[in-house]
């Protein structure tokens, strides 16, 4: 579906280009073109396919929802900027704590555990736990983006780090995250 979905952006580029497209002059553009800025689109709608596709497996369709819902506000401003281009970088960072705070408490995720003893003690406060995983949370969400404003490469990477999580949890036999990780990867294979 992601890649009918980019042949699709790619092949009507002419009409929305000028709404969509990234400007190619500038120090960190690599490409010799304008290009389309909106793979997140193509993400979320097959995110959205997903729950459907697990709508008999209620774990899986719970959590898909929800992370659509938790990703809601860093997506939003990700495609008001993507079209704007006028979004300031602090209503993004705003967002990507919000997105933080909502995977943290609608999916009940945190950190508990890092190996050094130091953390480890305050991961053992709830406060200290919400802040540490929220930043955590928020720097991979910038890195990523960092990633894409730099070459364009963040999807790539990402599929790598999905790759990584899939042999993990196959190897621990976590079949909810492992089928959760290869729906994602599948998302993401054809933007």
């Amino acid at each position: 579906l992601s890649l009918l979905l980019s042949f699709f952006i790619f092949f009507t580029f002419n009409f929305h280009g000028k709404l969509t497209g990234d400007n190619y002059i500038g120090p960190q553009k690599i490409h010799e073109a304008s290009t389309p800025r909106v793979g997140g689109v193509i993400f979320l709608i097959c995110t959205f396919f997903h729950v459907f596709l697990t709508s008999s497996y209620d774990y899986l369709s719970e959590r898909f929802l929800l992370i659509i819902v938790a990703i809601l506000p860093v997506f939003c401003s990700g495609i008001a900027e993507d079209i704007s281009k006028s979004i300031k970088p602090i209503w993004r960072l705003a967002a990507s704590f919000l997105t933080a705070f909502l995977l943290i408490e609608l999916l009940n995720i945190q950190i508990i555990n890092t190996d050094i003893a130091l953390i480890d003690q305050l991961l053992g406060y709830y406060p200290f736990t919400l802040i540490f995983t929220m930043l955590s949370i928020v720097a991979m969400t910038q890195a990523s983006n960092i990633i894409d404003g730099l070459n364009g490469l963040s999807i790539m990477t990402t599929i790598f780090i999905l790759c990584v999580i899939i042999f993990l949890t196959h190897k621990f036999n976590d079949l909810n995250l492992l089928y959760m990780s290869l729906a994602l990867l599948s998302c993401l294979l054809g933007v």
